[in-house]
């Protein structure tokens, strides 16, 4: 919406300019009668050539000044005659006509003086009792007429040199008026003005104006608010007027809507909705506000990538161009990321060396942080343990949701190797001597001897054979080594001594 004032006052004084036309010598005269004034030619120029009478009453008109043509509408300020003569004690007056017929009233010269001087009559405020048009001016017109005084004795001369005329005027005053558009917030004072326009041109003179440096008085919203801008005139008749420098009007500078946004800040997972964002809006750069919101919240509270989070009761709280600014959203959604919290969990790490028994070998958890905690174990990727020798990762994972953490062990499962059993048979002893029942060596004792233990699985026994000390005697088998053979069952061995034959000796 445009707004247009009719300025009839301004703010910067008007650019008023005295001007006049510069002291201008005549080219014409006229006098009343011959030969009332002598030589009045003379008068145009100051050459010492004079015009002269020695008659009381006598006058001489000039005119002809060819005063440039005054801008019409102008105000006539003051007309000022410029007199060089001199005088054996007769003066003149002066007066002027504006149509070669009717004359102002008179202003003595003041001439006294016997040799050439100047005086002054009128000037830059005198108008000679009248008010004068820029019309009246032209050599059809102006009239600058010499009068003598009377004196005694009669025949006393009066000598005049030159006459000339300066006419002051000022140019007619335009007023300007200018329209300014409405604006929206916009940081500052900068105006728009649509349009600029002149009163008092006078037809058919060619006048336009322009507006320059529109502003408002302020940045700041308001109603009616004052624009004041700088004028200046061009057209080929811009040069016969004075003008303004500056024009003034209203126009309105309305609220700027103001959107806000939010930024959600991730969180590590802590069982609750209650979020963190940041604002922003897209204010004027500079700018001093402050926002405030009443809740932030995530739509769920578990560990998740891009939940929504969302802002309620959004404000404008403070700054110094809060008012200048009209809230559009009250509240604001973004997303934001719930990481799971890191928790730990407990591997056994005791016994994770075991023999092979063709049962599964599984590995406990000791404990999980915080309690409670869902978890799965895997066996190199596996979640069944194994039955075989071999090595094993065994990974211990958190499964719940929202925590993370692991551990990891490695279990390692051994064959069951059968023992060993190195039997040793002693030498025997020096035989006894013969004859007699002596004891025999070499052979076990009795026809039916009691079978040797089975050995449990876990021993490696060593058997030896010892019998009582013979006599000395040959034996093609004497000290040849026994032999062991053993057989596994599933819970014994059973070891079986083969011994090579002996004599028995004392039988």
């Amino acid at each position: 919406m445009k707004k247009t004032a009719l300025l009839l006052f301004f703010i910067i004084p008007s650019i008023v300019l005295a001007d006049d036309t510069g002291f201008l010598s005549p080219s014409a005269n006229t006098i009343k009668s011959a030969p009332s004034w002598a030589n009045s030619q003379n008068g145009y120029a100051s050459d010492d050539a004079y015009a002269t009478t020695t008659n009381t009453s006598s006058w001489v008109s000039y005119a002809d000044f060819n005063i440039p043509a005054i801008p019409t509408g102008s105000t006539i300020n003051g007309i000022e005659i410029s007199a060089e003569g001199k005088t054996a004690g007769r003066d003149i007056d002066i007066n002027l006509s504006w149509n070669n017929h009717n004359y102002t009233s008179v202003i003595a010269a003041g001439f006294t003086e016997a040799t050439d001087v100047v005086k002054l009559v009128g000037g830059a405020t005198n108008i000679f009792g009248r008010t004068w048009l820029a019309e009246n001016f032209t050599n059809e017109n102006f009239r600058v007429r010499a009068i003598t005084h009377s004196f005694s004795p009669n025949g006393t001369m009066f000598s005049l040199d030159q006459i000339l005329v300066k006419v002051y005027y000022t140019k007619k005053n335009l007023i300007s008026t200018i329209t300014a558009d409405d604006k929206i917030y916009d940081g500052n004072n900068t105006a728009t003005v649509a349009a600029c326009n002149l009163m008092g041109v006078v037809s058919p003179d060619v006048v336009t104006c322009s507006a320059s440096g529109a502003t408002f008085d302020d940045k700041n919203i308001g109603t009616d608010k004052i624009v004041t801008a700088g004028i200046t005139l061009s057209g080929a008749d811009s040069g016969n007027y004075t003008y303004d420098s500056s024009a003034t009007t209203t126009a309105s500078v309305t609220a700027r809507n103001l959107t806000v946004t939010a930024a959600g800040i991730n969180k590590v997972y802590d069982g609750n909705t209650t979020a963190t964002t940041t604002l922003s809006d897209d204010r004027i750069v500079g700018d001093s506000l402050t926002l405030s919101f009443a809740t932030t919240t995530f739509a769920d509270p578990n560990a998740a990538v891009g939940i929504v989070v969302s802002v309620t009761g959004i404000s404008i709280s403070g700054g110094a161009d809060a008012g200048n600014y009209t809230l559009v959203n009250t509240t604001a959604s973004t997303t934001a990321d719930i990481s799971q919290y890191q928790g730990t969990i407990t591997l056994d790490n005791s016994n994770l060396t075991r023999t092979h028994d063709g049962n599964s070998q599984s590995v406990s958890v000791l404990s999980t942080n915080p309690a409670g905690l869902s978890y799965a174990v895997t066996y190199n990727g596996s979640t069944t343990p194994p039955t075989t020798a071999g090595t094993s990762t065994v990974f211990a994972t958190i499964t719940d949701p929202n925590y993370a953490g692991t551990d990891s062990v490695i279990l390692t499962i051994v064959e069951n190797v059968a023992p060993t059993v190195t039997p040793t048979v002693d030498s025997p002893p020096s035989p006894p001597p013969r004859g007699g029942n002596g004891p025999l060596w070499g052979v076990i004792l009795g026809s039916n001897p009691t079978p040797t233990p089975t050995p449990t699985p876990t021993l490696k026994p060593e058997v030896k054979i010892i019998a009582p000390t013979p006599e000395p005697v040959k034996s093609p088998t004497a000290n040849k080594p026994a032999t062991l053979t053993t057989t596994e069952t599933k819970t014994t061995e059973v070891a079986t001594i083969v011994l090579p034959k002996m004599f028995l000796s004392g039988v």
